[in-house]
Order: C-alpha cells, then structure tokens, then sequence
C-alpha cells in the first residue's frame, strides 16, 4: 500500500482564526496530536502586536472545529512565529516546540491548555552566532517522536542548513546550548532563493521534507526531500497544492505556504502543507494532505499498528532495495537492504542497515564464485557472545579459531611475499616465545650478493663490545624481585665500539634503531579500548644471532693468531 495517500486535496480548514480587533489572520505552523485527534496551530498576531503568537487547538474530527477564548491562548512574548512540533510525553500529555521569540537562534519547549497562558517553558539554543538572527531555527518533530529537526540560516549564506538531534538526547540534557553538537547536519541544495524563503519542515524519522515560496500567487513554490543524511531524494520546482482555491479568496494575489507536519493516516501516512489566502485582514487558512512524487519509499507494509515493523520498497533517485527493518523510525532500530542490479548504491549486494533506511553500514556480495563481507563504516568485527571461539573454516575444515584467550591456526602460517614483512615491531615486540626448534634462516648462496669475511675492524668493535646480565625495566615493575636476570649486550655499548673502530654502526644489520610517530588510543563503538595510545619515541636493537655470529668470528681469529704464534715458537 501506498506510503502517502494521494488525497492531495483539502484536509482541514481553520474557518475562524481571529486575531485582535476581530481581524482573520494566517497560520504560520501546525502540527497534529494523533492520540487526541486534535491540531494544534501556531498564529501569529500581527506587527502591531510584536510579531507575538497564540497557539490554538481544533478537533480534526469533532465538535471543535474553529477557535474561542476556550482553545486559544494568550500571546505570548516568549513563542516566536515560526515552526511548531508536537513531543508525546505519558498518556495525553505534551510539550510543544518553536522558534524563540527573542532570539530566533533559540527553539523554545513548552506546555499548553486551552484558554491559559503558555508555560513550563524552556529554551534550547539549536544554531550558534554564525547563524544569521533574523531568520527563524523552525524546529520539529519526526513522526515516531525520535528526532528533533530545525533549519537555520549562515550568516553571510542563503541556503538552507538542516540539522537532526535524537530527541531523547536534547530532552535527556535539559534546556542548554546545542549549537555545537548534532546527529546530522547539511545544506539544500536549490532550495533557497530571494523568491523562496523557506516556509516549513517535516520528517517522519527517514525522510525530510522543505517548502519554499514568497506569497505571490504567479509564483510556482519548491518542496524538495531528503534522507535524514542529506542526500537529495526529489524536487518539485512548481508545487501548486491549494493555489486553485487561493485564487478565490479576496481579491486572489496571495498564495503562501506556510508550515509542514506528516499525519499518521490508518496504516500509512500523510504529509500535510499549510497554505494562507486571502486579503490582509481577511485570511483563509487551509491545509491539505497530499501525494509524493518520486518519494524514497514506493510502498511500505507496517507489520504493526505503532510502526515499529515495515517492508519498504524503493525504486526512486537511482535506488532499488527492498528494506525490511524493526524500527522504521529515525535513527534507531536496524534492518537488512536487499539492492537490486540498478541501485546506484550497492547493486546486487544485501546490505546491513542501522540508523536511516539508507545508512548501509555493512555488505553481503557474491563476486564471481567468492562471497565478500565488507564493512561500509567502520571496523568489521566478529564477535560469539555466547560461544567459545570465532573459528575461519575453508572446505569444513578450521584453519584459525580466536577465543577469549588464545588465537590458534590448524595450519602454516606464512606471509603473502617472502621477505615482505614482520613479526611484530620495534614498538610492539612480543614478549618471547617457544618453538620445538631453532628457526630456519635462508642461507643459500643464491639470495645472497656481496659475500666477504668480516674485517678485522668489524671483529675488535665486537670483540670490545661486553656480555651483560639484566632484568628489564618492564617485567620489574610487574613481578618486582621476581623478575629474572637475561644475557645479551647493550645496544649503544656496540654502537660506540663501532664507531671507535671507524665502522658505520648501521651499514652492518647487527644493530638497528627503529624511530615511530605518537598515535591516538583506538576504541570500538562500544568504546572498549583496541589499542592504547602510543608516544613518539625510538628504541635500538640488536640481532643477537648475527652479533654471536660475529663474535664467534673474532674468537676463531684470536683462536688462529694464537696457533700460529705457538707454531712459531715451536718452530725455533
């Protein structure tokens, strides 16, 4: 079934809204309580009254169905005239939100009652000073409740930036600055001209809608929508809905639109666009539900009554998935994407979802006879929460099991290219190991070049160079007097009796220093540390096997110098 009615036509209209002196003036927002079957309307007063508002309340269905002192409010000087969105809070009651008053970088939150003043009123900053002050923040709320959504305007710019919050975030944090701090932001694109201010926003949690237009009738008006992300779903550059009627009213030079509000309508939803006729003094207010074109959702099953269940199709702006999700609404709740050969995404892939209905965070494809798994944000991680062991099986048979304590391979394990890369680094060596023998080290004449005896200056630095007992620093600090005692030489020691014997400490491969930049700690989404942070430093090295090897040359030669003096003073 459709995910829009395609009423287009006539929803509610406001017959009476009456402002002071008895005057008939427009609406500038509305929004709609599906659990009361009441709208709410935001109106705004007149110059003569500071551009203050008064919110009111009319029945969709029942007997209310024009404003009195019993349903309108005083004006108020806190409530600016731009946006209204409805939040559930517990059984029937609610809050409201609307640009500030004073500052139209501030969204305003308070409560209502019929015929009493606005109150409980808090004020939450959206857009900070590079934001212009004389354009409105216009917020709203998602359908489903997950988001807040607001536009404002840069200073120095003209279009139009959008951004998101999860609702409960801002709720949760309490009146404050959040100017600095936002689930999603991004600019329109076309939207915004000196002929197309923007009028009203609306979201249902997946997709975001904009109206634009001045009020002059010969002007055809904008209404584009986007995903939550931002991406460009479609455009209409002549909307026309209500101009029929508009040009009846008065003397049928006005038609403006003016706010956005999706209703839930049965199994599906509506979205909704305010429009104001008539003469100064004289206006009609109307809203009417209507149709999408090129929407992203071509059709939708809810498997539910709250929504919170849904197949989706989608075959608009170069997609074709099939998206089958927990949780429709907003930035919550995930779901799997099945792309078709002509998505201009992911074709013929099966895609993880989490977050907006096209926020593909991961990937299934067959490519030739392979399967491939890839991970389109972030890191790829496996994980047994209740197993024992994540195992990497080819053809039935293990080849490499990781479990809480141990990663084993079933078979060799080798690098992709001989003498390619390491075991281990300089700044992140393994702290020993056990073999059943000794390692195998290429000696074969034919990967070798440049093959001479060590000289005799190689030979003295080596031979100068002591044999010394320590402990490491690391393991004292861990098992303290426990820590045992190991042999070997130290780097610099063999560094400066290389030099004293006038050899390039570094030309030969027996010594080493290994220099590394600072690096950040990494942590997974969960926030567990991966791999802790890492100071800029360096460190020297021996290779111990080619340092003995060395030294066994120099006592082979003292062991030869020795016979042949012995043998020469046989000889006399």
């Amino acid at each position: 079934m459709p995910v829009y009615d395609a009423n287009a036509g006539l929803f509610f209209y406001a017959a009476s809204l009456s402002g002071p002196g008895g005057k008939s003036i427009g609406v500038q927002s509305f929004a709609f309580d599906e659990r009361t079957r009441n709208i709410y309307t935001l109106q705004l007063n007149g110059v003569s009254n500071d551009n203050m508002s008064t919110i009111n309340r009319f029945s969709l269905d029942g007997e209310i169905q024009q404003n009195s002192a019993g349903y309108s409010t005083p004006v108020s000087s806190e409530v600016g005239h731009q946006g209204l969105g409805l939040e559930y809070l517990e059984g029937s009651a609610f809050r409201l939100w609307t640009t500030g008053h004073a500052n139209s970088r501030q969204a305003v939150r308070y409560s209502y009652t019929d015929g009493g003043p606005l109150a409980d009123i808090e004020v939450y900053t959206l857009f900070g000073s590079d934001f212009k002050s004389n354009t409105s923040c216009t917020p709203t709320i998602s359908h489903g409740q997950s988001l807040l959504v607001a536009y404002g305007t840069r200073t120095g710019g003209t279009n139009t930036t959008v951004r998101i919050w999860r609702l409960a975030d801002v709720v949760d944090g309490g009146p404050g600055d959040y100017s600095g701090s936002w689930l999603y932001e991004w600019d329109t694109q076309g939207l915004v001209d000196s002929d197309h201010p923007t009028q009203g926003i609306a979201s249902d949690g997946q997709v975001v809608w904009l109206l634009a237009g001045n009020n002059n009738i010969n002007l055809g008006k904008r209404l584009q929508e986007y995903t939550i992300e931002g991406t460009l779903i479609s455009s209409d550059e002549d909307f026309q809905t209500g101009r029929r009627q508009a040009l009846l009213d008065g003397s049928g030079v006005v038609y403006e639109p003016e706010g956005l509000a999706v209703l839930g309508n049965g199994p599906g939803l509506t979205l909704c666009v305010g429009v104001i006729s008539g003469d100064l003094g004289t206006r009609f207010a109307r809203i009417y539900g209507i149709g999408m074109k090129n929407s992203l959702y071509a059709s939708t099953i809810f498997l539910d009554g709250n929504r919170r269940g849904a197949i989706t199709s989608s075959t608009s702006a170069g997609r074709q998935f099939l998206s089958i999700r927990g949780d429709i609404d907003g930035a919550h709740g995930a779901g799997i994407n099945l792309y078709g050969a002509g998505d201009s995404g992911y074709p013929n892939k099966v895609g993880i979802v989490a977050g907006g209905v096209t926020s593909t965070v991961g990937t299934f494809a067959r490519v030739g006879n392979s399967l491939n798994l890839e991970s389109t944000s972030g890191e790829l991680r496996l994980d047994a929460l209740a197993g024992t062991a994540v195992r990497l099986r080819v053809d039935g048979v293990t080849g490499l099991a990781v479990s809480t304590d141990t990663t084993i391979t079933y078979k060799n394990f080798r690098p992709v290219n001989a003498n390619a890369f390491t075991c281990g680094s300089s700044s992140h060596p393994w702290s020993g190991g056990a073999t059943q023998v000794a390692f195998t080290v290429t000696s074969d004449i034919r990967a070798k070049q440049d093959v001479e005896a060590p000289t005799d200056q190689i030979l003295d630095a080596v031979e100068e160079t002591g044999i010394v007992t320590y402990r490491l620093i690391n393991r004292v600090e861990d098992k303290g007097d426990n820590a045992r005692h190991h042999a070997g030489v130290i780097a610099q020691q063999l560094e400066e009796c290389f030099e004293r014997n006038g050899v390039d400490p570094f030309k030969l491969g027996v010594l080493g220093k290994d220099v590394w930049e600072a690096k950040e700690a990494v942590y997974d989404d969960d926030g567990t540390l991966l791999e802790p942070a890492l100071e800029a430093g360096d460190i020297y090295n021996v290779r111990l096997t080619e340092f003995l090897a060395l030294k066994c040359a120099a006592l082979s030669r003292n062991l030869k110098r020795l016979e042949e003096r012995l043998a020469a003073l046989e000889a006399k």
